[in-house]
């Protein structure tokens, strides 16, 4: 996979996968952030 040549052919497509990609990683990150306090609760018992 070329990422540049995939993006000079379907500019539109790998802007939305982009997005797409970025809004997961988004809210992985939050879910981890808003979970990382109950896991340390839970080792800590």
């Amino acid at each position: 996979m070329k990422p540049f040549n995939m993006i000079k052919n379907n500019d539109n497509l790998s802007r939305k996968t982009l997005f797409i990609d970025l809004v997961l990683v988004n809210l992985f990150w939050l879910t981890l952030i808003r979970s990382y306090p109950l896991v340390t609760i839970w080792i800590a018992r």
